[in-house]
């Protein structure tokens, strides 16, 4: 069977991006070990392009993140066509022009990292977008407040849907300890969040 990662390059020469398009391929399946795998090749050179593109902005962490995210979600697209570090160098870039773009717009709308309330539900009608920008950014504050194991285990379930089998492949620890991670950790973000008049504001005007 004659697949894109089996494809001849140049003059019939070998395709020389056949491993990374299988490990992105396996990736896009759910692939533990592949997503694991492709995140460690690519995780160096993402923050490194990221600290460039930002100027050392404060957000870059996030900035990182969100990358990774999009590397994950979009393994599927990636065709061998060109390098693998190519391909991530691009997400990367955009992820950080987009994320400073819309940090100069949020800033103008809600103050979070101080914990001033919300703008009032009416006025999200007309400005959705920054709506939400502003609950990613709230829940990612909460998200902060968990133990960097709890909150590893919830963002992979809550944020990638994982399953348990996955998560405790990906970080190493037992099943048991992967379900009581996550059952602690959704408790205290769900104590928080229902403690968090932004949130409030926003489920109270229906939205998710």
């Amino acid at each position: 069977m004659v697949t894109e990662a089996t494809l001849p390059g140049p003059m019939g020469s070998p395709n020389p991006h056949a491993d990374d398009l299988r490990l992105a391929q396996a990736a896009a399946t759910r692939d533990a070990a592949a997503a694991r795998e492709l995140l460690g090749r690519v995780l160096d050179r993402v923050r490194a392009t990221i600290r460039y593109v930002s100027g050392d902005d404060r957000d870059q962490d996030d900035m990182v993140q969100l990358a990774l995210v999009e590397i994950l979600r979009s393994a599927g697209a990636y065709k061998g066509i060109g390098a693998l570090s190519a391909w991530v160098d691009r997400i990367a870039v955009r992820t950080a022009l987009k994320q400073l773009a819309r940090r100069r717009r949020r800033e103008r709308v809600v103050a979070l990292e101080d914990g001033t309330d919300a703008p009032p539900p009416e006025s999200w009608a007309a400005d959705e977008e920054h709506a939400r920008l502003a609950m990613r950014r709230r829940l990612a504050h909460h998200l902060g407040a968990l133990t960097a194991e709890r909150r590893a285990v919830v963002t992979l379930r809550m944020v990638h849907g994982y399953g348990i089998d996955d998560i405790a492949e990906m970080t190493g620890a037992p099943r048991n300890t992967v379900r009581d991670r996550l059952a602690h950790g959704r408790r205290e973000l769900e104590r928080r969040l229902t403690r968090d008049p932004v949130f409030r504001h926003w489920v109270e005007s229906g939205r998710r």
